[in-house]
């Protein structure tokens, strides 16, 4: 373990109760006192307690079986559904939908408890992420652990995106948004994906690209 303690470092062996643990908080204190030295306490994670995850799926379906699970993970690719439900009745969705749903606090409880690291964040996947009202709130969230965030996007079928304010998409590093769309042929679209409209939809990618300028989106 490497630490350093306001200007002066060290270097000391992984304790033997660690070794086998997912690990836990260390404190450096002066001898004989409870005076913490500066930046102390600090996590230590076990390398080998960490459980990797190319893609994963977070939903309102699976968040407390996850949640309370053992160890921590990293992902290369976490998507993540606020929502268990969409605005739009597409003709070829199989998904099932519920009104359960994922609260912002929740989801950094759970970055906190049990999540080490995620190459890239997705909003939506199944569900459309925009159903949910405090979906500003998520962003937020992730914007706090930046450095263990480094790429965020969103998926959206672009119906709701002006429901949200969306300086906080570009406040909170939005790396780019996904728009889903079948086509650009509005009774095409009403006939496959009833509750959506490709004017409004434009109209909503408009006020997106005048709020966020420097983020990309497809």
């Amino acid at each position: 373990v490497l630490g350093v303690f306001g200007e002066d470092g060290f270097a000391i062996p992984i304790p033997a109760a660690l070794e086998d643990s997912q690990g836990g908080l260390i404190h450096a204190r002066v001898k004989g006192t409870h005076r913490e030295l500066v930046n102390s306490p600090f996590r230590y994670v076990n390398p080998k307690a960490i459980i990797h995850h190319a893609n994963f799926k977070l939903d309102p379906r699976n968040f407390n079986q996850i949640f309370t699970g053992g160890g921590r993970m990293a992902f290369d690719d976490l998507r993540v559904d606020p929502t268990d439900n969409c605005n739009a009745n597409c003709v070829y969705c199989p998904i099932w939908r519920t009104t359960a749903k994922i609260e912002p606090a929740q989801f950094a409880a759970f970055l906190e408890n049990r999540v080490e690291r995620i190459e890239r964040l997705q909003f939506g996947c199944g569900q459309e992420p925009t159903l949910h009202p405090e979906l500003t709130g998520f962003f937020k969230v992730a914007a706090a652990r930046k450095t263990t965030i480094p790429y965020l996007q969103m998926v959206t079928n672009g119906m709701l995106l002006h429901k949200h304010d969306l300086a906080v998409f570009r406040e909170t590093g939005l790396n780019r948004l996904l728009v889903s769309m079948d086509t650009s042929d509005e009774k095409v679209t009403r006939t496959l994906r009833p509750g959506t409209s490709v004017p409004h939809i434009a109209r909503n990618i408009e006020r997106f690209v005048k709020a966020c300028p420097d983020t990309p989106n497809t």
